[in-house]
């Protein structure tokens, strides 16, 4: 049994789902960012969101185990917040094209994980550490929207998206990897 546990730990050190590997396929960060605005996001669209996970995460020293213990939870956090778009605030209206909207929504949960202003207004958290400030900021680019979605996770786990009863109890944070009920923070890699 330990022989197939460090077989499967080989391969998904080696090959991320998506296509990515650890480390980094990339020469530098600007490639890196490049890469990830440049994919073809589509609502309800899975792959671009989750190759953009992957090189995020790559980037910020996430572990191929790490990442891929976290996937089916940002797939479904994802797919149920934003449609895997990147671009979004709440109460945004799409038009059925890709991740085109006719009305950019009023709220200020933005961003692949509808990120909320508590964590990113002027001198919180996310706006010192990572320089996202505004939902503007969130949304600017599919980057930075994913930081603020990965960055989100590093600081608090689950918890942002698991906050009710009714939502631990639902689909999406069942898929909260095992461990990270009580928000057991990861040490990232340098």
């Amino acid at each position: 049994m330990h022989q197939l546990f460090a077989a499967i730990a080989l391969v998904i050190s080696t090959i991320l789902p998506f296509g990515c590997s650890s480390p980094s396929n990339f020469a530098n960060k600007a490639e890196e960012i490049t890469t990830v605005n440049n994919f073809p996001y589509s609502v309800f669209v899975e792959a671009p969101a989750m190759q953009a996970f992957e090189i995020v995460t790559v980037s910020r020293g996430w572990t191929a185990e790490r990442i891929v213990r976290w996937e089916p939870f940002v797939s479904a956090v994802m797919r149920r917040e934003s449609g895997y778009c990147p671009n979004l605030r709440r109460g945004a209206k799409m038009t059925g094209k890709g991740c085109e909207f006719s009305k950019q929504g009023f709220g200020t949960d933005s961003g692949f994980g509808q990120v909320i202003s508590i964590h990113y207004g002027i001198g919180r958290w996310m706006c010192v550490q990572e320089k996202l400030c505004s939902a503007d900021d969130i949304i600017a680019t599919p980057w930075n929207s994913m930081t603020a979605l990965v960055a989100l996770i590093e600081k608090d786990g689950f918890r942002p998206w698991c906050y009710t009863d009714a939502l631990r109890a639902g689909p999406v944070c069942a898929l909260a990897p095992m461990g990270t009920i009580t928000v057991i923070k990861e040490p990232v890699a340098k």
